[in-house]
């Protein structure tokens, strides 16, 4: 090749590595967005899962709880105080679960033993004291629908005393049963009846 040849095959190889250059350098570019981006995604990803741990059972609401556990149970016991039983909330360290027992003199079995009544009354004294203990917004009215319906008549006696202890923490009750011993426990009474047709109305209200 000439000197002429030879310049212009020079002319066109730096043509081309410029060309090929270029493209490395955005190839170089794209990867670099990629590795920031993937380091952002890790980022948050940490932040994710650090907050998963945090909200999760054995978390933070788990730790909270185990430490004020006595003053909650103190607050349900406060409830069933017209009750001839008592519930006591306990940790499962290794578990990290809450064992709800009930104690009956010197007897104390779990939860899942007791009878109808006591676990209908023990799920509403241990909500309304996670009501009372919280500092979220809670509601002034309490709604019981036919909660009562496993009591028997030796019961139901204790039903007024729990009401009057439960005004203490809600404005308003509405208890909502077919008993008609209820009805000694309220201020204010709505009976409701099916006309001939089968639609519900208010019968009247004392």
């Amino acid at each position: 090749l000439d000197l002429k040849d030879q310049f212009n095959k020079i002319q066109r190889d730096e043509i081309r590595l410029l060309f090929e250059l270029e493209n490395i350098e955005k190839r170089k570019t794209e990867l670099e967005n990629q590795i920031n981006e993937h380091i952002i995604y890790e980022d948050e990803y940490d932040i994710y899962k650090k907050y998963i741990s945090a909200v999760d059972v054995g978390g933070i609401p788990f730790f909270i709880i185990k430490n004020i556990l006595s003053t909650i149970n103190t607050e349900i016991n406060k409830i069933l105080s017209y009750c001839d039983f008592a519930i006591s909330l306990e940790i499962d360290d290794k578990n990290t679960e809450i064992q709800t027992f009930i104690i009956d003199g010197n007897s104390k079995r779990r939860i899942e033993l007791g009878s109808g009544m006591e676990k209908q009354l023990s799920s509403l004294a241990i909500r309304c004291a996670l009501t009372s203990l919280s500092s979220l917004p809670k509601s002034n009215m309490l709604i019981l629908d036919e909660i009562f319906g496993v009591f028997d008549a030796d019961n139901l006696n204790s039903i007024g005393q729990i009401l009057c202890g439960l005004k203490e923490k809600f404005d308003h009750i509405f208890v909502i049963s077919h008993i008609p011993e209820i009805i000694d426990f309220c201020d204010k009474i709505i009976s409701i009846d099916v006309d001939n047709d089968g639609f519900s109305f208010i019968e009247n209200i004392k």
